[in-house]
C-alpha cells in the first residue's frame, strides 16, 4: 500500500498528465466554470441555513461575553449550544455528500 505522500503524488499526476496529453481540453466543459451542484444556485437571494446560523451563534457569543448569564438562567447559554450543535451537525452531513 503506498504510503500518503507517495498516493498525493499520484493524485496530483492524474489530471497533469491528462492536460499534456490533452484529453482535458478535448471535454465539453473545458473552459467553463465549474458546476458542483452545491445548492447556491438553486437558492438565489437566499443562504443556506447553516450560513444563517453563523452571524447568530456569533451574536450570542458576543452577548454571552459581554454579560454573563446568572446560572438560574441558562436559556442564552443554551439556545448557544443548540445552535453550535445544529450547525456542526448539518457540516458534517455536508462533508459526506455533493448536494445540500
Amino acid at each position: 500500500m503506498p504510503t500518503l505522500p507517495a498516493l498525493d503524488k499520484q493524485i496530483a499526476a492524474s489530471p497533469r498528465g491528462a492536460l499534456r496529453h490533452g484529453d482535458l481540453r478535448a471535454s465539453p466543459g473545458w473552459g467553463q466554470p465549474l458546476h458542483l451542484g452545491d445548492g447556491y444556485a438553486c437558492t438565489p437571494g437566499r443562504v443556506p441555513g447553516e450560513v444563517e446560523k453563523m452571524p447568530q451563534i456569533a451574536a450570542l457569543t458576543r452577548a454571552l461575553e459581554a454579560d454573563p448569564q446568572p446560572p438560574d438562567v441558562p436559556a442564552p447559554a443554551l439556545r448557544l449550544s443548540e445552535l453550535r450543535l445544529h450547525l456542526a451537525l448539518r457540516l458534517e452531513k455536508l462533508s459526506g455528500q455533493r448536494t445540500l
